[in-house]
């Protein structure tokens, strides 16, 4: 699990090795629920410990080099990401040119708009470093919020305080372009 050293993480497989199956299977998701409690802020509030253990065993790990799209504006979401290790840009497209809304680090989550909303990406995200991530599938991602109220609760919340910052990043990007710049762009075709 991600919340122990390399060392305690050995000695922590071990011991489970030598139980039962079921045993051991129960332990690995409960160790996984709770890593996700302590590792995604979002998750510190949420309650029921079974949607945890659900959510974890769904994830799938993946890693991105330096310096790549993990996805682009305009793609279809067809999967959300959380975050285990690394810094991520969250980037959208302006009239004048890619702005950097958000910077994100470990513990945070994004991708989540484009599956609440059934839309495609909004928002580009680039690696600044190695990122370590684990990946949400659509259809996990339905069945999830289908029987987790507190969860769609607490992903709309989220959306909605994201939305509202992004928004007013846009308008200031705008409002920041000098005029000739403004006049240029609304004579550009559709």
């Amino acid at each position: 699990p991600a919340v122990l050293d390399k060392q305690s993480e050995a000695e922590f497989r071990t011991m489970t090795e030598a139980l039962p199956p079921f045993v051991s299977a129960k332990i690995n998701r409960f160790s996984r629920a709770k890593m996700l409690r302590v590792a995604v802020p979002l998750f510190a509030s949420v309650r029921s410990t079974r949607v945890l253990m659900r959510l974890s065993q769904c994830l799938v790990q993946r890693f991105y080099p330096a310096n790549d799209y993990i996805f682009q504006s305009g793609e279809e979401g067809t999967e959300m990401y959380f975050l285990s290790h690394g810094v991520v840009e969250i980037v959208v497209d302006t009239v004048a040119k890619p702005f950097v809304v958000a910077t994100l680090h470990s513990g945070s989550f994004f991708g989540e708009v484009a599956l609440l909303q059934q839309t495609v990406r909004g928002a580009s995200v680039w690696s600044l470093s190695v990122c370590e991530v684990h990946v949400l599938g659509r259809n996990d991602f339905d069945q999830i919020v289908r029987t987790s109220e507190e969860l769609v609760r607490l992903f709309e919340e989220e959306v909605f305080r994201r939305a509202a910052c992004t928004t007013a990043v846009q308008i200031h990007v705008e409002e920041s372009r000098p005029a000739a710049a403004v006049d240029s762009a609304e004579e550009r075709p559709a």
